[in-house]
């Protein structure tokens, strides 16, 4: 990860979105939720306007949901780094959240 000038830290998010494409239109494998995790790294490290984080973090988790890489290291990096993103996740009997079986 980058730290500092805005330029560089636009050119680390473009690399990890440039990295996400070739990854998905190529035969190099599936992703997994460190895939994700990491992309969702980025974004909360990289990316300065809370706005574009949360559009980034959208995107990406409902990306990570549709192929089914949830699991509850990445529903406790959401809770850490993107808490409102967290609280719209539906909660279980024991109003915690849980990786659903549709992720």
């Amino acid at each position: 990860y980058t730290v500092g000038y805005p330029v560089h830290k636009r050119k680390a998010v473009e690399v990890a979105l440039r990295t996400v494409d070739e990854f998905h239109c190529n035969d190099y494998g599936s992703s997994s939720s460190v895939f994700y995790r990491t992309l969702l790294l980025v974004f909360n490290r990289q990316v300065d306007n809370p706005k574009d984080q949360m559009k980034y973090a959208s995107v990406a988790f409902s990306r990570c949901c549709a192929e089914g890489q949830v699991d509850i290291t990445l529903i406790n990096l959401l809770e850490k780094k993107f808490p409102s993103l967290y609280k719209n996740l539906p909660r279980n009997s024991n109003n915690k959240v849980e990786p659903l079986p549709e992720w």
